[in-house]
């Protein structure tokens, strides 16, 4: 091997092993590793991941009251073993937030053929119709098994995301990631498409978690 093309494989595994590197420790359980527990969380006293060091108990969102467009009440279970991604929406603040109308769409574009991934778009304002939803040509809002649309029973959106979905703030832009235990997997502001992507992000690695739990 002559002296330039040692050079070259020296330049070329300087230019690409960082890159490479840089892949492997953000995929598989290394990714996994990175999707955080928002909320409470308490030491769980009867299990241990090591001895003498207990397991934790994360913080589980409460059972929920919703209503559909045909008025059925429902909880948590009608979306059993499902990864869920929640959007907040008013006609009002249509203009304001159509952008994140814009990301849930891309959302919906990523994950709609996937089984364990559901959207659910929760109205915020009590003079919206259902008629006026439906109304609405953007992507598929409501007018899919995969992008719901239900209303709060008995709380006020407000409430839920401060006290429920332990958001700072009740922002109606907002995303939430849920995974199928109902613990609180990413908050992210739906008017930035860096922060949709890590949406995605943390979607793509909680199915893989999902998956490789029940095999």
């Amino acid at each position: 091997m002559n002296k330039k093309v040692k050079q070259a494989l020296l330049l070329l595994t300087i230019l690409v092993f960082p890159s490479l590197f840089y892949v492997i420790l953000s995929t598989g359980k290394q990714n996994i590793a990175r999707v955080p527990f928002y909320g409470p969380r308490q030491v769980d006293p009867e299990n241990f991941i090591k001895r003498d060091i207990p397991d934790t108990i994360y913080y589980t969102v409460p059972n929920t009251e919703f209503i559909d467009s045909e008025n059925n009440t429902f909880g948590w279970e009608a979306y059993n073993d499902q990864i869920l991604i929640l959007h907040f929406f008013c006609t009002s603040c249509y203009n304001e937030n159509y952008r994140v109308l814009e990301q849930m769409g891309k959302l919906y574009d990523r994950f709609n053929d996937k089984p364990e991934v559901t959207l659910v778009t929760v109205l915020i304002d009590s003079a919206d119709t259902w008629q006026a939803i439906d109304e609405l040509s953007e992507y598929a809002m409501g007018k899919s098994e995969k992008w719901k649309v239900v209303r709060l029973a008995n709380s006020s959106w407000e409430t839920f995301l401060v006290d429920d979905l332990k958001l700072q703030e009740p922002n109606p832009r907002s995303l939430v990631v849920l995974d199928e235990d109902r613990h609180i997997r990413g908050q992210f502001d739906g008017l930035q498409y860096i922060e949709t992507n890590s949406a995605i992000d943390v979607v793509k690695a909680l199915r893989f978690s999902f998956y490789r739990s029940t095999k």
